[in-house]
C-alpha cells in the first residue's frame, strides 16, 4: 500500500495554505483506455476556469489522498480542460477549510472532500456551516471501522471480547469522543450489552502505539489505518462495521453477521460543492464522479485503502448525509458528550 500512496503523493503537486509557491497541475490528455465516457458536456461553457480542490486537512491525510487520486484520474483521462490545484487548508479538525468552502457559496470552481469530522465538528463547535449546507455531489466509498486487538490478546474472537466486557469495562481507544469510532463503540456495546472505557487519542498513530504498548485492550479504527499490522498479524480485527466483509480481511465477520444489527458509523468518502451551486455544475461533477468510479485506478485506491465501494449521487447522497448526521447526533447526545 505504501508504494501506491507514495505514487499518489508524488504525482500531484499541491498548494498548502502554509506554502509560498503555487503550482498548477497540467492536463494530460490521453485516450480513455476502454473506460466509458459518461461526463456530460455543459451547455453554459462550463468549465472555463481553474479548479480548486479545497482539502480541509493536511497533506497525506485520508481526505487528501482521495482527492489526489481523483485529480490523477481526471488528468490521466483528460477529463477537465482547465488547470487544477489541490489546496490544503488545515485547522480546527477541518473547520477552517469548510468555513472557506461555505463562504464560497455559488462558486462552481471549488470542490471539497467529506469525512466523518465533516459531520461531527459542527455538532460540538459553533461553526457557521453544517455538512447539509453544502451541495452534495457523490459518495464514492465508505470508511468503516473495525474493533481490533493485539496479536497476543486473550480475546481471540468477538464473543471472547464481549463476554469479558459484560463482566467489567474494557479499555477501548479511538481518535476522539465526538467521532464515528466512538459511535461505533456505543452502538456495538449497546446492542451487545457490554461496557467499555473509551480512551481518546490525538492521532491514529498514537492510537496504534497505545494498543501495541498494552495501554489499551482494543481499538476502534479504520482498517486502512492499520493495514500493515493487519497483514503482518501484529493486530487482529475481531469484527468489521461495514455492510459486507472486506476482501482484504475475509475472515473478519461484520457486526450484522455477529448478530448485533447494523452499525451506522462510518466516514463518508464523498465530494461536495459550495452552497447554492448551479444544478448544472452539480450534474457535471456527478457525471465526473460516475466516470471516476468505473476506472481501474479508483478501484485500486479503494483496495489499497481498505475502503468499501459504495456510491450515491446528488440528492441521494444528500439524504445519506442527513441520515448519518441524525444518527451521530442521537448517539452522541444519548452518551452525554454533546
Amino acid at each position: 500500500m505504501k508504494s501506491s500512496i507514495n505514487r499518489i503523493k508524488n504525482s500531484v503537486v499541491s498548494r498548502s495554505s502554509k506554502a509560498l509557491p503555487v503550482v498548477l497541475l497540467g492536463i494530460v490528455a490521453v485516450t480513455s483506455c476502454g473506460v466509458p465516457d459518461s461526463t456530460a458536456a455543459n451547455p453554459d461553457n462550463y468549465p472555463s476556469k481553474k479548479l480548486q480542490w479545497l482539502v480541509p486537512y493536511g497533506s497525506s491525510s485520508g481526505a487528501d489522498l482521495m482527492v489526489r487520486t481523483m485529480v490523477n484520474i481526471i488528468n490521466k483521462y483528460g477529463k477537465y480542460p482547465q488547470p487544477m490545484e489541490v489546496d490544503n487548508v488545515e485547522g480546527g479538525s477541518g473547520a477552517t477549510g469548510y468555513t472557506k468552502l461555505y463562504q464560497s457559496a455559488g462558486n462552481p470552481y471549488v470542490l471539497s472532500p467529506t469525512v466523518s469530522s465533516t459531520i461531527t465538528v459542527p455538532l460540538q463547535a459553533d461553526t457557521v456551516w453544517s455538512i447539509t449546507d453544502f451541495t452534495p455531489v457523490a459518495l464514492m466509498g465508505r470508511d468503516d471501522y473495525v474493533l481490533a486487538v493485539k496479536r497476543d490478546s486473550p480475546y481471540k474472537t468477538l464473543d471472547d471480547f464481549l463476554s469479558a466486557a459484560r463482566k467489567s469495562a474494557l479499555s477501548v481507544g479511538g481518535t476522539s469522543k465526538v467521532s464515528a469510532a466512538f459511535i461505533f463503540t456505543q452502538e456495538l456495546c449497546g446492542a451487545a450489552g457490554c461496557k467499555t472505557n473509551f480512551v481518546p487519542f490525538e492521532t491514529s498513530g498514537t492510537l496504534t502505539t497505545g494498543l501495541l504498548s498494552d495501554s489499551l485492550e482494543a481499538i476502534v479504527t479504520n482498517p486502512g489505518e492499520i493495514s500493515g499490522q493487519l497483514r503482518s498479524g501484529d493486530i487482529r480485527a475481531l469484527v468489521f462495521g461495514g455492510p459486507r466483509r472486506l476482501p482484504q480481511i475475509p475472515d473478519v465477520p461484520t457486526v450484522t453477521e455477529a448478530g448485533y444489527g447494523a452499525v451506522d458509523a462510518y466516514a463518508p468518502r464523498g465530494i461536495v460543492l459550495p452552497p447554492k451551486t448551479d444544478p448544472k455544475v452539480q450534474t457535471y461533477w456527478v457525471d465526473m464522479m460516475k466516470f471516476i468510479a468505473q476506472t481501474p485506478e479508483w478501484k485500486e485506491y479503494l483496495s489499497a485503502r481498505f475502503v468499501t465501494s459504495e456510491q450515491a449521487y446528488a440528492a441521494d447522497f444528500g439524504t445519506r448525509i442527513t441520515e448519518l448526521k441524525t444518527t451521530y447526533q442521537t448517539v452522541l447526545t444519548k452518551a452525554g458528550v454533546l
